[in-house]
């Protein structure tokens, strides 16, 4: 039902009604009139959590209530606050309390379906358009992607949904950070240390390394150490003078465990969470964004529906349905075309061997080679596991032949061997599964 714009007017300017939680200290007295309420069954529009609040209590206010900013005058602030006392621009309790009501008025005057709506893409639409700075990433090392969106509220798995509506176009990326990922629990909160690059301990020591000019010998200083002076352990010479019987060229990294000397220590990480270890070279990454509105995002948010803007596919997949469909209908007409999947199975044992990183990187050369190869008008793109690849106006047979000759110049120029096979694909039934629900 559409309201009239008197009436989306009254909504707005209506005195807000704040939900207290716990004890909330007084605010001075401002322009800003609003209404407490105190009993979690009656209405309201924000939630203010204070001193004693139950996690429970809170958590159940924000639950009932999607939109509804939540606020905290708590220390430690409760889990889902997204406006803090004490945060940017907070210093005081009334600032705390203006900056909820500017969310609230906001809120009230987006359309009926989008404040009743329990679709988690539309409330993050939703949310992000009534937020200062929309869905700001920031660091949370209570949960362990140690990344978080307070704006989102109790919106669960925040970062798949606005990677989905990014992809959509209706939300624009702006890079926040890079963070390592334990591949064992796909933590974040992770130990980053220098280790022994022959038993991985962490019980290390920097001692300077001596040159003796005379007989041309280096070794460690303890090696040369005798009560308070240097005595060469080769031609056993006292050593005098700095710079003129000897020099200190360099530091050396000395294991306690297991006695090894290096001359760099190794980098690894421990997770915190889950206890595995992993060497640098294999550990895995993930990219985080912050997000704003894009101005289809908000053509959404103005109709109330995210309509069919939507794609259940990334755009690679879209495009690739799209030129199987029309290569289906041509070869109705006798024009041939074919699908070719081509699988990288040696993948997870160069992982296992060499690290994931290693084995990402030699994935990737072998599809730019296998790219390299292929007409313009063919299309490549990616699966889960290799490639699958569209060539039209090609009989399937000569288009395997085709694949089957890059992979052998994949296998010729790349290392590491991906096991690559290339097959024929039935294009029907590749729009079958495309278009099954996930």
């Amino acid at each position: 039902m559409r309201i009239s714009p008197l009436e989306q007017s009254a909504r707005v300017m209506a005195l807000p009604r704040l939900l207290v939680v716990g004890e909330v200290p007084p605010s001075e007295p401002g322009p800003l009139a609003y209404r407490l309420v105190f009993d979690l069954e009656a209405a309201y529009d924000a939630i203010v959590v204070g001193e004693g609040a139950s996690a429970e209590d809170a958590a159940a206010a924000a639950e009932l209530r999607p939109l509804a900013p939540v606020a905290a005058f708590s220390s430690p602030p409760c889990a889902r606050a997204e406006l803090r006392l004490g945060g940017p621009s907070l210093a005081s309790a009334s600032a705390v309390i203006a900056a909820t009501i500017g969310i609230v008025r906001r809120v009230a005057a987006l359309p009926e379906a989008v404040r009743n709506s329990a679709d988690p893409k539309i409330l993050l639409l939703a949310r992000c358009a009534t937020r200062d700075g929309g869905l700001t990433a920031a660091y949370d090392p209570t949960t362990a992607d140690f990344v978080a969106y307070p704006a989102a509220g109790g919106i669960r798995d925040v970062r798949a949904q606005c990677e989905h509506l990014a992809e959509a176009g209706l939300l624009a990326r702006s890079f926040f950070d890079r963070l390592h990922v334990c591949s064992a629990c796909r933590s974040s909160r992770l130990s980053v240390r220098e280790e022994c690059p022959a038993c991985r301990g962490t019980g290390l020591a920097e001692e300077a390394t001596v040159h003796h000019f005379a007989c041309a010998h280096m070794a460690l200083e303890r090696a040369f150490r005798s009560g308070d002076g240097l005595v060469c352990p080769k031609c056993r010479s006292r050593l005098r003078h700095f710079g003129i019987d000897y020099e200190k060229p360099g530091i050396a990294t000395v294991c306690s465990g297991c006695g090894h000397v290096d001359g760099e220590p190794a980098i690894g990480f421990c997770c915190i969470d889950c206890g595995a270890h992993h060497d640098a070279q294999a550990i895995s990454l993930r990219d985080w964004f912050s997000y704003s509105l894009t101005p289809a995002g908000e053509a959404a948010i103005a109709r109330g529906a995210l309509g069919s803007s939507l794609p259940a596919l990334p755009a690679q997949t879209q495009a690739l349905k799209l030129l199987i469909r029309q290569g289906l209908a041509a070869s109705d007409r006798l024009r041939p075309m074919a699908v070719i999947g081509v699988a990288f199975a040696g993948t997870a044992a160069i992982a296992a061997d060499h690290g994931r990183r290693h084995a990402e990187r030699t994935r990737a050369l072998a599809i730019e080679v296998v790219r390299g190869a292929l007409r313009d008008v063919d299309f490549a793109a990616e699966s889960g596991d290799g490639l699958v690849i569209y060539m039209p106006e090609t009989e399937p047979k000569v288009a395997l032949a085709r694949v089957e000759c890059s992979l052998r110049r994949v296998r010729a120029v790349v290392a590491a061997d991906l096991a690559a096979e290339a097959q024929i694909l039935n294009p029907a039934s590749l729009l079958a599964d495309a278009a099954a629900p996930a």
